[in-house]
């Protein structure tokens, strides 16, 4: 059989897909962002795709990505603080599947199936708060209980159980699953947020491809739709227009479509060079106001902070989502930019 020359990612929102475009390009891979919902084979290069699935019903969540699924090699990327419809899709993939959900470079690490933020179970967190999907649990068990726990690379072993859970601490950590995975004679499907995936697309032959040159920027326009605090505080230092939903808002969706048509508005007023968005259903929200449906990623910006541009537009677009980053993480970006 002829070696992959094409891959799929699927994240279940849009900051989540932009951010492994991002670290795809990084690696100097050919990588693709889609918003469409519709499965397509993906003929060279990685395909990653919003699929929009992090507040649907489960059952429908499920369906869609099985409806991806059939494309190897695939990595689901989940979110990093457990919200989303984690179980239904991992389930919906084909096994074996090898769920990694640390994500030490943001603080995200995985002890004996405890995923804590920062040193704290995120159950502890303020995610716990989360207005759409609280976070109540920190034991991976408790959210997969089909799942087999695995806390050390030489665990694994062909044949490998349908579902294993991979505990991990640092970045060491995860680069020992990833020896540990290139010995086996078939790779798993394999899933977690955005910090294993550097590992996966390193077990195939992907094409390479030389990312666009970083623009220089000089408008900036920023758009808040996260509530966190962390998000909420970097906006506030910010020395660009803001544009930020309510604090108090009876509903999120209706909250993100009315705040991306006030930034389609203002980019049709005053044509910034750039926005940076806070919040995945905002970016979402943002592109399809805008008519957006493909991106184009540049390399990773920081951790977990991304940039594309679209043949559909010539604005810059840099996503992150809420609960991370510094307080002068906008300015920080910008400089990036300068």
């Amino acid at each position: 059989m002829p070696p992959p020359t094409s891959g799929l990612v699927l994240a279940d929102d849009a900051t989540g897909a932009l951010e492994c475009g991002s670290l795809l390009a990084t690696l100097g891979l050919a990588a693709t962002v889609t918003l469409s919902p519709h499965p397509v084979t993906p003929t060279n290069g990685v395909l990653v795709v919003d699929t929009n699935t992090r507040h649907a019903d489960p059952l429908a969540a499920h369906a869609l990505i099985q409806s991806w699924a059939a494309h190897a090699p695939l990595y689901k990327k989940t979110d990093s603080t457990l919200r989303g419809n984690i179980a239904a899709e991992l389930l919906a993939l084909p096994a074996p599947v090898l769920y990694l959900p640390a994500y030490p470079a943001v603080g995200r690490t995985v002890e004996n199936g405890i995923l804590s933020v920062h040193g704290t179970p995120v159950h502890l967190t303020e995610f716990a708060a989360d207005p759409r999907q609280p976070v109540t649990s920190s034991n991976l068990l408790h959210l997969l209980p089909q799942a087999q726990l695995l806390t050390h690379p030489h665990q694994l072993t062909d044949p490998l159980p349908p579902l294993a859970i991979a505990d991990a601490i640092t970045d060491d950590d995860l680069a020992a699953w990833a020896h540990a995975l290139a010995q086996l004679p078939t790779i798993p499907t394999l899933a977690g947020p955005a910090g294993f995936l550097p590992h996966w697309a390193r077990l195939f032959p992907f094409p390479a491809q030389t990312p666009a040159p970083r623009p220089k920027l000089n408008n900036w326009l920023v758009l808040c739709g996260s509530l966190h605090p962390h998000s909420r505080h970097q906006a506030a230092l910010s020395e660009s227009p803001v544009l930020a939903t309510p604090r108090e808002r009876a509903d999120p969706a209706t909250a993100a479509t009315e705040l991306a048509a006030q930034a389609r508005d203002y980019i049709a007023q005053h044509h910034p060079d750039a926005v940076l968005i806070m919040g995945g259903d905002t970016a979402r929200a943002l592109w399809q106001a805008l008519g957006i449906s493909e991106l184009t990623p540049l390399p990773e910006l920081l951790p977990g902070v991304a940039a594309c541009q679209s043949p559909q537009s010539p604005l810059t677009f840099v996503t992150k989502a809420g609960g991370f980053g510094p307080p002068t993480l906008v300015q920080q970006v910008k400089e990036l930019f300068a």
